[in-house]
């Protein structure tokens, strides 16, 4: 009986999706959509060849949690862009 993998995905590559969906206020299933879609969206993500689906993206920000991992990663972005000055617009759509 084979087992069906998921790919691996780079931690980077997660980590700027969270940031899409933080910064447009979208969903897994939506940010796995305008990722495929927005030409923006995949310069940011460094155009991947394979896009996470959203059960993926779901899944990586659940272990980030139950490893209390996503405050501290949040926390050094925030300090990250502050020290470079740099300020990160409400996007509304």
């Amino acid at each position: 009986m084979h087992s069906l993998r998921r790919p691996e995905y780079n931690k980077t590559l997660m980590i700027k999706i969270l940031c899409l969906q933080s910064w447009y206020t979208i969903s897994d299933e939506e940010v796995e959509f305008q990722i495929t879609d927005i030409l923006s969206f995949q310069k940011f993500l460094g155009y991947p060849k394979n896009v996470p689906d959203y059960s993926t993206i779901w899944r990586f920000r659940e272990e980030l949690t139950e490893d209390d991992l996503i405050d501290k990663i949040w926390n050094e972005l925030h300090r990250q862009i502050n020290t470079l000055n740099l300020v990160v617009l409400e996007c509304i759509s």
